[in-house]
């Protein structure tokens, strides 16, 4: 029968497959022992019983589907599980063990190990030793001249090439190729409406300009480091033990401990002054200390006993000059007494019939009759003692000197200056609005009344009619110096007087006009501010215009006296 083969025509081309490359197999490699079966794969239909265990039974192929089981053919579908840390067992090819895989464990693949007691020995003594494998010598000068020259001359091709690259882009047109041209025919064009009608068409091929400021298309990355030089080998002499006398030699003396306590043991005080070596020290007190410890205690004594004898000497003093006040005011006490008595006791009628009424208290003398510029301590004292002598009876006064017509007009003077005093004692007492209506009733009386009263002024030059202090004000000039950021556009108080007098002024009595006239029945209106005490009178005083202000109390009455002594010697 004839195959169908005799028909055909013999093939134009004829195909070789490639022979297949046998791998290289490594000494490592061939010295392993493996148990792998190097049987042939089966024909089809002789595979019953076969089991494919590694993958060249697979031959490079897939799966074996008559054989039901599990295949993995080049590892597809194999579950990669981490490698373990155990080691095969391997051996060389005259049997002995070799521990290569060992020492190359935890290194890279391509680090040099010497694990063998061969690579100790020089290689030119080896048994399995070649020319070809020998280090070459140092080479003579003439041979590094040469291979210098070399380099030199491959390093210059190397750097005029890219040199004259360099120019080529900077020139832009100068030292390239000149361009081609190809004609060029289309394939599978039919009828005219291609290439308006041309079959053939003529391509101009030319470099592309490249353009100098165009940044560089590969990217230089860092070349990864190079393995370290293989770990110099290190020969172990045989362990064996150590003898007594090598263990003492070796034996180190402890210093000063470097052990730290970091979990917190509780360390006794003697361990602790050991390990630190203060007790070896001789520490030594110096005299200095108690030198000076006893130059305070002996200065503080002495600051305390002279505290106390300038505090004696300051109470003497006190006292002194209390008992010289107390005296002074009891003779002005006795003084007065008696003027009062001789007053009272003989009144005198001038040639006309009248008969001068007794000196009553508006009608002391000048020292009593004005007490604000006197001593208020005196005419305090005069009352006192007064009142205590006023039981004795006044038959032991001497009798009054006679009264002429210069006593009379000078009692006149006084009544003037008691009612001119009592005026403006009643003016500081008032309020704003009292001392503004004052005023106003001041100026609408008549210029013969205000010079009857002595109010009248002359009249003011026209320099005074401006306030001086309106005029030549630095603040002008000096707001364009100062900092813009500060906050000083006011640098006076607007309202400055009138909140202070809304400060303590007092309010509207609610009671109207009935607690008015009983206020008015209970006060004394015959001079009895005038007869107060110091202190009233200063409870009695006019409205503050500021808060409350506090002084030293002078407990023994010192300044009082002093400042009562210097009026005296300024009324003489």
């Amino acid at each position: 029968m004839s195959s169908i083969s005799q028909f055909l025509p013999e093939p134009k081309h004829t195909t070789s497959r490639p022979e297949t490359k046998v791998p290289e197999v490594s000494d490592s490699q061939a010295l392993a022992v493996t148990t792998t079966d190097s049987s042939p794969i089966p024909a089809y239909g002789q595979r019953i019983g076969w089991v494919p265990k590694t993958a060249s039974d697979f031959g490079g192929g897939g799966a074996y589907p008559e054989i039901h089981m599990l295949q993995y053919p080049l590892g597809m579908g194999k579950k990669r599980t981490a490698k373990g840390n155990a080691l095969s067992k391997q051996v060389d090819s005259d049997g002995n063990t070799s521990y290569t895989a060992l020492a190359n464990f935890g290194r890279r693949e391509n680090t040099t190990v010497h694990s063998q007691f061969k690579d100790l020995v020089p290689l030119r003594q080896r048994k399995d030793f070649e020319e070809e494998d020998a280090i070459p010598l140092r080479p003579d000068g003439e041979a590094v001249r040469e291979a210098a020259e070399r380099t030199k001359l491959a390093l210059e091709k190397i750097t005029n090439a890219r040199a004259n690259d360099g120019k080529k882009v900077a020139l832009n047109g100068i030292g390239r190729s000149d361009p081609t041209f190809v004609r060029y025919t289309p394939g599978g064009q039919a009828g005219a409406e291609f290439n308006s009608g041309a079959a053939q068409r003529i391509v101009r091929v030319s470099e592309m300009p490249l353009d100098p400021m165009e940044p560089p298309k590969v990217k230089h990355q860092k070349k990864a480091r190079a393995p370290g030089s293989p770990p110099a080998p290190v020969m172990h002499s045989p362990p064996r033990k150590l003898t007594a006398e090598e263990q003492k030699e070796w034996s180190i003396p402890p210093c000063v401990s470097n052990w730290k306590n970091i979990h917190g043991f509780t360390v006794s005080l003697d361990k602790r002054l050991a390990t630190d070596g203060r007790g070896m020290e001789d520490l030594s007190v110096s005299d200095g200390f108690a030198r000076l410890s006893e130059a305070l205690v002996s200065a503080e004594s002495h600051a305390r006993r002279e505290i106390q004898e300038r505090a004696n000497i300051q109470q003497t003093l006190a006292r002194r000059e209390k008992d010289a006040k107390e005296e002074r005011l009891r003779m002005l006490a006795q003084k007065a007494r008696e003027e009062r008595a001789a007053a009272t006791s003989h009144p005198r009628s001038d040639a006309d019939g009248y008969v001068a009424p007794p000196l009553a208290d508006a009608e002391e003398p000048r020292e009593e009759a004005t007490p604000v510029r006197r001593d208020p301590n005196r005419r305090a004292a005069a009352d006192f003692f007064t009142e205590t002598d006023s039981k004795r009876g006044r038959s032991e006064s001497p009798p009054p000197p006679p009264r002429d017509g210069g006593e009379r007009e000078r009692d006149e003077v006084r009544r003037e200056r008691r009612k001119q005093h009592e005026r403006e004692l009643r003016a500081s007492r008032m309020g704003a609005e009292g001392k503004a209506k004052y005023l106003r009733t001041g100026e609408s009386r008549d210029i013969s009344e205000k010079i009857a009263l002595g109010l009248a002024k002359p009249t003011a030059a026209r320099e005074s009619l401006y306030d001086s202090r309106l005029f030549n004000q630095p603040s002008a000039s000096n707001a364009a110096l100062q900092n813009e950021e500060a906050y000083n556009l006011y640098d006076k108080p607007l309202f400055a007087q009138r909140a202070q007098g809304g400060n303590y002024r007092p309010k509207a009595e609610e009671g109207g006009s009935v607690q008015e006239v009983e206020r008015l029945m209970g006060s004394d209106r015959f001079g009895a501010e005038l007869r107060a005490p110091q202190s009233q009178k200063k409870d009695a005083a006019g409205p503050r215009s500021g808060p409350v202000e506090f002084e030293k109390g002078d407990v023994f009455g010192i300044d009082a006296f002093v400042g009562g002594a210097r009026r005296q010697d300024k009324d003489k």
